[in-house]
């Protein structure tokens, strides 16, 4: 199949505010179209018989907290997590539900001097 030449965009925003030294507020939205979230010959129920060249427009609201802890010497080490919730079009409920989100925790590893 040939591709056909076609825009699709993506936007990104995201910031960082620490507090007291030590303490992290994050916040990430993200606006991107995709048009490659179906395979080949893929149905959508109650739509378009073929969706694979349909283009959805998502969107991801990320917010989160990490804290800076000397665990490890000569390292700057941290806990933190993430939530993000999604926006996407009706037609996608049937795959990905009404209120699609999702949750991550993560310890972080940096070289650094242990100091904050």
């Amino acid at each position: 199949k040939i591709l056909e030449d076609r825009n699709i965009h993506s936007y990104l925003f995201e910031s960082v505010w620490q507090f007291h030294q030590l303490n992290y507020l994050t916040g990430r939205l993200e606006i991107v179209d995709k048009d490659e979230l179906f395979g080949h010959g893929s149905e959508l129920e109650n739509g378009p018989e073929d969706i694979e060249d349909e283009v959805f427009n998502i969107k991801a609201f990320t917010f989160g907290y990490a804290r800076d802890f000397d665990l490890i010497s000569g390292f700057q080490t941290g806990v933190g997590a993430n939530v993000t919730f999604y926006s996407t079009p009706d037609e996608l409920e049937p795959f990905y539900g009404d209120s699609p989100k999702g949750f991550f925790f993560y310890f972080r590893i940096r070289k650094g001097h242990g100091e904050h």
